[in-house]
């Protein structure tokens, strides 16, 4: 019997067309989500990998910025592994008017030990003469070098004791900046040192670089060790070089487990707006199998009339559709390949803006093609298909054989149908889950509850003979517990990422609600849409499609569920790609320039330069690796922020200048006045900003500087109120006491554009780099809303199989009312008022969920912003919005204008023929 079936589906395989359109949208979604996160996942792990290039484990001075080469050999013999001590330094490069900042990397002899570098002109850097360097291929493709051309350097000599056997206190050589004028002997391929931290270097002989930078006799600033085996020879070692003052990090180690972290993030995004799209698609394709059923209801009661069991057709169903699966997936994986480029393309550049915003180059994407990753979408599709059939076959054979038989309508949507047990059952068993493991989750606690809320009305529905009534009041209530219990159980200090998915569950509750309210008033929404009709023909269309509307209520609101849904989804995304638009006067908290030098910068003497300038400051600055800086809270719970940020210190001009506000203090310090001057007078206290702020971090927390040589522990007072400092802040001598006193500097200063310009002239031989605080505030927005868009556009894919599955739902609503069309026919209504009957009922729907998702949708949203982060800009690209609405609707009206011309042209004659 299968078989049979089989064959008959096979002789007209073009209307299971649609069927297998809206599978491959499914295929294409989900193989495409895939594909990005195995590329990104792999990308995060080779930037990691390239970042460090041969080196695994990192040793650095304890207690000051250099050690020993002496010490530096020793350790090497002791480990037994290849290595070499090196001067890395941070430099500002110029020739002819092209200026950058990366690296100048001091190598020796023991270089040889490593892979040998390639490239053009000398490349060993052993062989370099006193004034000769070598670039690599980055820096001198950017300040457009050729051999033999001269560069100047500027390099940043850190502050380091000098231990003297006559005297018991150490010298201290305070931080400056050395100016060298050097010809370019050679050009470095980007890999191995050469391409160390990804930056632009320039390689330079060690005991060259110690002369000219004062660091002789015989200095270096990091060890670099290489092996496969970083925590045994660190656990082997480490006793020696603590000893010694070197404190040893597996830095390529640790470099992995955080690319692993963030690879792990997108793809739980990436997955997740993939499962959401599925999600929508499936209400949907259930139709288009139940469209292919109706037009095969003749063999379904001919088969049942000669004992065919429901299990035998509802397997044959399920093999056709798993069929159709098979199609779509193999279709979806072609289109699914490229579709990835794009999302994981658009998301990849923003990681790359991001990167070039921190002075380093990050690799590209390369879409990964795994036959693991195809087999499993292909796999999810057929699954789908599979539970698809098995829904539409078991409610098609529903209907008893004498009405297939005489072709009446599959009326599936009939209300007076008894309500099933298990509903109720598995709404409690997941708001019982959700609740029990939202103990230290608010948004699953209040996912949780809402469930328990939902499975005690359906509960009630099965239990009253009265449902509308029941639904109208639990949706009401509904939409006064999307406000009211997200704002109560909501716990927004937690930051806007963890707070949103209180905000978004709350959103799509509110606009489920919203549905159920208005799908028994489509009629009398129909009758406004009457009043500018045309009279005629066009009002009976309309008529009728308000009554269907309202008719097939689950049908109508699933519709504007998904449709009200993926706009609140999307208007969500965008504001949250907003969140950081504070006003610039804001953030810059008195300044509007600000700038960093990689040497140590006389404010006085930039002040004197610069005479449209005012308040000039200058206070040291480093950059923390992102496993160097955390916050800890009571319990020991641990929060990072997956970016590099600056160590700032606290000096007494910057806190009397600045005019910041704060975001979020402990009760004792009421200004960002007060909080800096018990940072700058107290070596236990930190300050950060809204940018270096972990996600759940509160002021009283601990913030941790873990540097290789033991967690240094301050207590955090207070949250700037901006996102461009970009800094923690911390007493001048906690900063020293780091060990990252390198001479870097943070310039902050008052003035336009002209006082920008002067100041990077006054501060040019200090490799000073300036830029505006209102355009520092719209790098961090566009890098946030880069990020958003891309998840708002996989959202919006929700609409385009809305769509697909609409148009198809007006195919099946053709076929099942053909013997009502034909009566309307045979009583004069044209085909175009029959094509608006039929396209006129989803428009409707979908019109009011697009209603319902920016009104009702946005309005929670936007009452909940303003409860939870009412210190941030609540920003709506309303145009955005409009243009996503408008053409989202004119693409489903045409699709339906499309779908419904066939029953529009179907002969009279045989359309009546089905009332017998």
């Amino acid at each position: 019997m299968t078989r049979l079936w089989l064959r008959a589906a096979l002789r007209r395989p073009l209307r299971a067309l649609v069927l297998v359109l809206a599978l491959t949208a499914i295929s294409a979604t989900t193989v495409a989500a895939l594909v990005a996160a195995d590329g990104l996942s792999s990308r995060f792990d080779r930037d990691a990998r390239a970042e460090w290039g041969s080196v695994d484990v990192e040793g650095r001075a304890a207690t000051t910025s250099v050690f020993d080469d002496s010490l530096g050999r020793y350790l090497l013999d002791k480990a037994g592994v290849p290595g070499a001590p090196r001067l890395v330094l941070p430099a500002a490069f110029s020739r002819g008017g092209h200026e950058e900042q990366g690296l100048a990397l001091g190598l020796g002899a023991e270089e040889s030990t490593l892979p040998p570098l390639q490239g053009t002109g000398v490349v060993d850097p052993a062989a370099l003469g006193a004034d000769q360097v070598t670039l690599n291929a980055r820096l001198a493709n950017r300040l457009h070098a050729r051999l033999g051309d001269r560069v100047s350097i500027v390099v940043a000599v850190p502050e380091w004791d000098e231990t003297r056997s006559t005297v018991a206190e150490p010298l201290v050589h305070r931080a400056k900046a050395v100016t060298m004028a050097a010809e370019v002997a050679g050009i470095a391929t980007d890999a191995g040192v050469a391409d160390l931290h990804r930056t632009p270097n320039v390689l330079v002989n060690r005991s060259v670089l110690q002369r000219a930078t004062g660091l002789e006799p015989g200095k270096s600033t990091v060890l670099d060790l290489q092996t496969s085996q970083a925590k045994a020879l660190i656990d082997d070692l480490d006793p020696v070089a603590r000893r010694a003052g070197v404190a040893l990090s597996p830095v390529k180690k640790d470099a992995l487990k955080t690319a692993s972290g963030e690879g792990g993030l997108f793809r739980s995004i990436l997955l997740t707006m993939a499962v959401l799209v599925v999600a929508a698609a499936f209400g949907g394709t259930v139709d288009l199998v139940l469209a292919l059923l109706r037009e095969r209801s003749g063999e379904l009661a001919l088969l049942r009339a000669w004992g065919a069991s429901r299990r035998a057709l509802t397997r044959a169903v399920v093999l056709e559709t798993t069929a159709y699966g098979a199609v779509g997936a193999l279709l979806g994986a072609l289109l699914g390949v490229p579709l990835a480029s794009l999302v994981g393309g658009a998301l990849a550049d923003h990681l790359v803006a991001l990167d070039a915003g921190r002075g380093r180059d990050a690799v590209r994407l390369t879409t990964e093609v795994r036959p693991a990753t195809l087999l499993t979408g292909a796999l999810l599709v057929l699954v789908v298909a599979a539970v698809v059939g098995r829904v539409a076959a078991r409610r098609a054979l529903a209907v008893p054989p004498d009405v297939l038989l005489r072709d009446s309508a599959l009326d599936l949507d009939a209300g007076s149908a008894p309500l099933s047990s298990r509903r109720p059952v598995v709404l409690l068993a997941l708001g019982c889950l959700c609740v029990g493991a939202g103990t230290s989750a608010a948004a699953l606690l209040y996912l949780g509850l809402t469930l328990l809320l939902a499975a005690t009305w359906t509960w009630r529905r099965r239990l009253t003979n009265d449902r509308p009534r029941l639904d109208r009041t639990a949706a009401a209530l509904g939409l006064v517990w999307s406000v009211a219990g997200a704002a109560a159980l909501g716990n927004f200090s937690q930051g806007v990422q963890a707070g949103f998915g209180v905000i978004t569950v709350a959103g799509e509750t509110a606009v489920a609600c919203g549905c159920v309210l208005l799908v028994p008033v489509l009629r009398s929404a129909m009758r406004l849409v009457r009043t500018y009709a045309a009279v005629g023909p066009a009002q009976l269309a309309l008529v009728v499609a308000g009554a269907r509307a309202q008719q097939q209520r689950a049908r109508s609101g699933v519709l504007m569920g998904v449709v009200g849904g993926a706009f609140f989804g999307v208007a969500a995304l965008l504001v949250l790609g907003n969140a950081a638009a504070l006003p610039a006067a804001e953030q810059g908290g008195g300044f509007t320039v600000l700038g960093t030098a990689v040497a140590d910068v006389d404010p006085a003497q930039l002040a004197s330069r610069s005479p449209s300038a005012t308040g000039v400051l200058a206070v040291p600055e480093a950059m923390l690796p992102e496993t160097g800086y955390r916050t800890e809270d009571a319990d020991g719970k641990r929060a990072t922020v997956p970016y590099p940020v600056r160590l700032v210190a606290a000096e007494p001009d910057l806190v009397s200048e600045q005019h910041w506000g704060l975001a979020a203090s402990l009760p004792a310090y009421r200004t960002a006045q007060a909080a800096l001057t018990a940072v700058e007078t107290d070596g236990d206290k930190a300050v950060v900003d809204r940018y270096t702020r972990p996600e759940g971090a509160q002021p009283g927390d601990d913030v941790v500087l873990d540097l290789g040589s033991g967690p240094r522990r301050f207590t955090l007072v207070a949250v700037l109120d901006t996102f461009v400092l970009k800094g923690v802040l911390v007493s001048d001598s906690a900063f020293r006491d780091t060990g990252l006193a390198h001479g870097n500097t943070l310039v902050l200063a008052r003035g336009g554009p002209a006082a920008a310009a002067q100041l990077a002239a006054a501060g040019r031989a200090s490799g000073l780099e300036l830029r505006t605080v209102q355009s520092a505030a719209d790098q961090v927005v566009d890098a946030n809303r880069a990020f958003t868009d891309v998840f708002a556009v996989v959202v919006a894919l929700a609409l385009v199989i809305a769509v697909v599955a609409t148009s198809a739902a007006v195919v099946r609503s053709g076929r099942e009312r053909r013997a009502e069309l034909g009566v309307l026919r045979a009583l004069g209504l044209r085909r175009r008022s029959v094509v608006l009957l039929l396209a006129a009922e989803p428009v409707l729907v979908a019109t009011l969920g697009t209603l319902l998702g920016s009104l009702v949708g946005v309005g929670v949203l936007r009452a909940l912003f303003a409860t939870g982060y009412s210190d941030l800009p609540f920003r709506l690209p309303a145009a955005r919005l409009a243009v996503l609405a408008v053409g989202s609707l004119v693409l489903l009206g045409a699709a339906c204008a499309a779908a419904a011309v066939p029953a529009a042209r179907r002969p009279v004659d045989g359309a009546l023929a089905d009332l017998g």
